[in-house]
């Protein structure tokens, strides 16, 4: 594979049965086909051809977890472009200074707050397209936005797909997918370049690591825009898991619903998940207790067993 386009294509024909889990408006699950969500990219791809979008151009993306989030992904990708990530909640200078110092002309965002942030830094920018990514702000501004693709989309498809192909198949292991601006300890954001090729092997890799195959269900919540989330999130693409986009806010009903096998975090929200449960359990007798305790034990332990095993 030269790209992660390959992955994208491969996870449709090595697993059909593969879903992504969003929540409608009343907190329901509601699944949808990986392959759906490919044609969906697909269609947005053709329409970045129409606004000018070139092979190796930078597309900001300003957005937290969400199947839109990985659609704007994959349609930048698909033209041989590089996506350009931020968190909705970045501040109006942190948007000013990465569109400008990574020069994007398109710049997709998620919703009406994050878009007032970036209004207010527009002018100057090279800004010249934004796409909205939630349909309820669609009647607010006059900008272009995903909604609105659907109305001439078998147009865009009979126009563009040679063309979108062309790009896709050109793609070379050493050009560079993303650009990621870490937050830093001093000074500006820094800007790290990773190429497709950067995340294949992670993709040869991880997978055996984590032993995550397509009988796996993944709760997502760290931010995408970061780098571990985001491989996690092609990995479970290229090994047919499904996914399913959950927060903080929402974690401990997720978990019940979800019952996920996977989840990617930080040590921190473990710890704090630990000592919340440690502290419950210490107030029950003392059998509870001694069995937690041993349970928490035996599970170190295999674990750890397992991890010498792999090593």
């Amino acid at each position: 594979m030269n790209s992660l386009v390959n992955v994208f294509r491969n996870a449709i024909k090595n697993h059909p049965k593969q879903r992504f889990y969003s929540k409608d408006n009343h907190k329901y699950f509601k699944p949808v086909f990986f392959s759906e969500l490919f044609n969906r990219a697909e269609n947005i791809a053709f329409h970045l051809i129409d606004l000018g979008l070139q092979p190796g151009d930078n597309v900001a993306l300003f957005a937290d977890n969400c199947q839109e989030w990985l659609l704007a992904d994959m349609a930048i990708l698909l033209n041989g472009a590089v996506v350009v990530p931020r968190g909705s909640d970045s501040t109006s200078q942190e948007m000013e200074y990465i569109l400008n110092h990574c020069e994007a002309e398109i710049l997709f965002i998620e919703h009406a707050r994050a878009f007032k942030k970036v209004e207010k830094v527009l002018e100057k920018t090279k800004v010249k397209h934004i796409i909205i990514l939630d349909d309820a702000f669609k009647m607010n501004i006059e900008h272009l936005k995903i909604n609105s693709l659907a109305s001439n989309e078998k147009e865009r498809r009979l126009k563009n797909s040679r063309e979108l192909k062309r790009r896709a198949d050109n793609i070379k292991k050493t050009d560079l997918f993303t650009i990621i601006y870490t937050s830093g300890t001093t000074g500006n954001p820094k800007g790290v370049m990773l190429s497709h090729g950067n995340m294949l092997y992670q993709l040869e890799v991880m997978p055996k690591m984590l032993g995550i195959d397509e009988t796996d269900r993944v709760l997502s919540i760290l931010p995408i825009w970061h780098i571990f989330e985001r491989s996690l999130e092609y990995v479970i693409i290229h090994s047919g898991a499904c996914l399913y986009y959950s927060s903080n806010k929402d974690l401990k009903e997720d978990f019940i619903k979800v019952k996920p096998t996977f989840m990617g975090s930080a040590p921190r929200m473990w710890e704090s998940i630990y000592y919340r449960l440690k502290e419950r359990v210490d107030r029950t007798e003392a059998l509870n207790r001694e069995l937690f305790d041993f349970s928490y034990d035996v599970k170190k332990q295999l674990h750890r067993a397992q991890n010498y095993l792999k090593g």
